[in-house]
């Protein structure tokens, strides 16, 4: 069974979807694959990965380093593709490939290529669980240029208690916008493909398709 589990960051997503590739093992007794697609920039990602290592240690896990180019693990002498996959996440995989490190800098294709990429994945599969940021709402950002204005220089304005003095609605910056769309593409081309999805909320689990036990 492939899995899309969707949700906001930091709310549980990975756990969940851990715990359910291991209850897949158990069941099935196939190997156990975690497909990383984290390329790190900095130490706050460094430690991200070294936390998500230390949970799944012990856990029969084994490591597919995948940045970009998710399909080439599956071709690996290592891989067993009737295995059980956990991607975690289709967010780094679609930012390392529409924004490369070395290069043009920005791969406009990404955002075509992914979606059929990672639906792909699920077809050879089968047995994959995907885990996705839902970052599709649009912030609201302090204007751009200039800083938050103390009370007495919001004027009336600020005597009225608006926010309009220091904060409007921007529109987010066009590459932004391209991948966050490209994002969404993702998520509803797994979706189509997969047999269940979830969404993660504060660590609870919404079934939007197929049917799926939740005392996990």
């Amino acid at each position: 069974m492939n899995i899309l589990i969707s949700g906001g960051a930091k709310n549980g997503k990975s756990d969940i979807a851990e715990r359910i590739v291991r209850r897949m093992m158990e069941r099935l007794h196939k190997p156990l694959y975690y497909v990383a697609t984290m390329m790190p920039a900095d130490e706050e990602d460094r430690e991200r990965i070294r936390v998500h290592r230390m949970n799944r240690a012990g856990a029969g896990f084994q490591t597919l380093e995948a940045g970009t180019r998710i399909l080439r693990v599956l071709d690996l002498p290592k891989t067993d593709p009737g295995g059980i996959f956990l991607v975690d996440s289709t967010t780094s995989l679609m930012a390392n490939e529409m924004f490369p490190a070395a290069g043009s800098g920005f791969d406009p294709g990404a955002a075509e290529r992914v979606p059929e990429e990672l639906a792909a994945f699920a077809a050879r599969t089968g047995n994959t669980v995907f885990v996705s940021d839902q970052i599709y709402e649009d912030a609201r950002l302090p204007e751009a240029g200039r800083s938050v204005p103390e009370p007495e220089a919001a004027g009336t304005a600020g005597a009225a208690g608006t926010a309009g003095a220091t904060f409007r609605d921007l529109p987010l910056p066009d590459l932004t916008e391209v991948y966050r769309s490209a994002l969404g593409k993702a998520d509803c081309r797994l979706a189509a493909e997969c047999e269940t999805v979830l969404e993660v909320t504060a660590g609870r689990v919404k079934v939007w398709k197929g049917e799926f036990q939740c005392d996990i």
